[in-house]
């Protein structure tokens, strides 16, 4: 989380993953214990849950179609930067509510807001290289390419 300003959503969601993967905690009782100290409005509290549990569920296809445009395995990828992506891939992919620019730039604020500015910082190039690729997801792939050469 930024320190000095409230959390949104996105920022929650990502310390719950984080969470689970490095401590094996459980799912709901570290989402349960995260919304408490997030303070988000029942909107983004549900958006939370609802990032949190869809990763988790779909973290297979997520990765499926990640590694597709990724040059390293997510495995070798600095821990909060996978998830970072699986967020963004995922808000992209299935939820159609959240519009596909928002997923692109919250997942560039939270790799920045974590040290991860020059995964970040690729996203012109990779814009200007989607432009060119021809491809199911050709309208929404500004996420997977925020990483490419990372």
């Amino acid at each position: 989380m930024r320190k000095g300003t409230t959390a949104n959503a996105r920022e929650c969601a990502l310390s719950v993953l984080v969470a689970c993967r490095r401590n094996g905690a459980w799912a709901d009782a570290a989402l349960k214990a995260q919304l408490g100290k997030c303070a988000l409005s029942a909107q983004d509290a549900a958006l939370c849950s609802r990032i949190v549990y869809g990763v988790m569920q779909n973290e297979l296809l997520l990765n499926w179609y990640l590694s597709a445009y990724c040059s390293q395995k997510l495995e070798k990828l600095q821990p909060p930067l996978a998830d970072i992506l699986r967020i963004g891939a995922y808000q992209i992919l299935f939820l159609d509510k959240v519009p596909d620019h928002a997923a692109v730039s919250e997942s560039v604020e939270l790799c920045r807001a974590n040290g991860r500015s020059a995964a970040s910082g690729q996203r012109n190039y990779h814009e200007q290289r989607h432009n060119k690729c021809n491809c199911l997801f050709h309208k929404n792939l500004h996420i997977f390419f925020l990483i490419s050469y990372y």
